[in-house]
This record gives structure tokens, sequence and C-alpha cells, in this order.
């Protein structure tokens, strides 16, 4: 055994730890095309998942103030309510089995993946009882075919 067959022999041990890049079969990227993602395909993938909570949590613990607009000689001023029932409903209970927090947890986590997010208010007369949170999964919006004269129905499943 010579000098260069040293050389030699480190250029197959290379070769054979090398691994070899396949051709991918169309079939894979036809297959995946097919499929339509649902929302726990889209949790499933890591980073999705962790975008959504880290948005949600956010703005979940961001308390709604109500403010009121009044004109005045120096002119448009605004002022902040106190002791209103909305802000009340939207912070803290919402009279639904969920708080203010985790109902606005639940709408931005809908209005994040499915582009929409629904509330049920319910009303006693002019008085606000309570506000319910609606699953996107229970809405459907069928709408008519005239571009002028729009006209939206929300049919809710149970």
């Amino acid at each position: 055994m010579g000098f260069l067959d040293f050389f030699k022999r480190k250029q197959n041990l290379k070769r054979e730890n090398r691994t070899e890049m396949l051709p991918i079969d169309g079939s894979f990227f036809n297959s995946l095309a097919n499929r339509y993602i649902t929302e726990s395909r889209a949790m499933n993938i890591p980073a999705v998942s962790s975008s959504v909570n880290l948005i949600s949590e956010a703005v979940a613990q961001i308390p709604v103030k109500i403010y009121k607009f009044e004109e005045t000689e120096k002119g448009k001023i605004t002022r902040e309510v106190f002791n209103d029932d909305r802000a009340d409903l939207l912070n803290d209970e919402t009279g639904d089995t969920l708080d203010g927090v985790q109902f606005k947890r639940a709408m931005v986590r809908d209005y994040l993946i499915h582009g929409n997010a629904y509330a049920f208010i319910n009303k006693n007369g002019g008085k606000i009882k309570s506000i319910n949170y609606v699953s996107c999964k229970n809405i459907s919006v069928i709408s008519n075919t005239n571009p002028i004269f729009k006209d939206f129905n929300i049919m809710k499943f149970q």
C-alpha cells in the first residue's frame, strides 16, 4: 500500500456516507393540492399555533374602554365613560360561560383562523343582558347574487 492509496481510501469513505438526492414523485404534491387545510390541521403546525396563541393572548389582555365624544367651545374632546355596563361585559363578566379574557381570546382566534368572529348580543328591552360567543363552526353566511342590492342571511347550526 502506497502513500497515494491512503488518500484514495478517504475518498471512498466520503462517497459511502453521502446521501443521494432522490427525485420526488409528483403524486406527493398532487395529494397536498387536493386537500383543504382545516383549523385542527393548521393548529398542528407549530408556527401557526404559537403565532395565533401569542396574538390572541396579547389582545385578550387589553381592557376595553368606552369614550364619549363631546363638542365644546374649544373643539371636540373625548372623555372616558366609567361604570358602563358594556365595558363591564367585555372586560369582566360576559354573562356567558366565558369571562371577558376568554371571550376576547376566542374572538381573536376565530378572526385569525377563519377571517370572521361572531357574538350574540342578548338584550332585554334596551338593556344588554349578556354577550355570547358563537363559534364560526356553527355559522353559515348565505348571500344573494345581486351586486347592487346585497342581502345576507346568517344561519346558525345547532
